[in-house]
């Protein structure tokens, strides 16, 4: 029987050792990419947040469903871009069993607009990033304070996280989750005028 020259036995086994120590390089490759992935969407985890609030509507003529809600993010940079999501106020089905809208409520002595409660009607902002935000609520004829979001990075409780406050008073703080309430209430249309009365018509050199 013939025998393989020792040279090419020694060949084969520094391959064999080199296509060993090249599995064993690319596995701990593998292993450092699935790891450093693994750090990135933890430390996006936990720097994108939920942000929930709720509104509390009085008004009793607006469908809560029609309120908007606007979470604006202020930009860090030279250009001073916006980043803006938005959403609506959840109502339940069950709600409008009682409520109709667009339905004028009037006093018992049927004088003027009886505002009545309506109840609180959550909100939220899923992946909202760390940084500064301004909250407005918009809705036909009610009026809202503006609020100023700040998201600070890293784990910990989010009520620690987020910090809430009037955009006018930045010492002004407010409880987080938000409960937005009523500023007030404004009037599209004014009263009818007398201008054009019959009696300033009479004067009217014109006429």
């Amino acid at each position: 029987s013939s025998r393989r020259p020792e040279g090419d036995e020694q060949c084969e086994s520094a391959m064999k050792a080199l296509a060993s120590t090249l599995c064993l390089a690319a596995a701990s490759a593998l292993v450092l990419i699935a790891l450093a992935v693994g750090s990135a969407a933890a430390t996006t985890a936990e720097a994108a947040t939920t942000f929930r609030g709720s509104v509390f509507m009085v008004d009793g003529v607006v469908d809560p469903a029609t309120v908007k809600v606007t979470l604006a993010e202020r930009g860090a940079g030279a250009s001073g871009d916006v980043a803006m999501k938005s959403t609506y106020l959840q109502v339940p089905q069950k709600f409008y069993k009682t409520f109709q809208p667009g339905k004028q409520y009037r006093s018992a002595n049927g004088q003027g607009r009886q505002v009545r409660p309506q109840g609180e009607f959550n909100f939220e902002f899923h992946n909202v990033p760390a940084g500064t935000h301004t909250l407005d609520v918009v809705a036909v004829g009610v009026i809202f304070q503006q609020y100023r979001i700040d998201v600070s990075e890293g784990g910990g409780d989010l009520e620690e996280r987020v910090r809430v406050s009037s955009n006018q008073d930045p010492n002004k703080m407010f409880r987080y989750p938000l409960k937005v309430k009523p500023a007030g209430t404004v009037s599209y249309f004014d009263q009818r005028s007398n201008f054009f009365s019959l009696s300033t018509l009479m004067k009217n050199p014109m006429y």
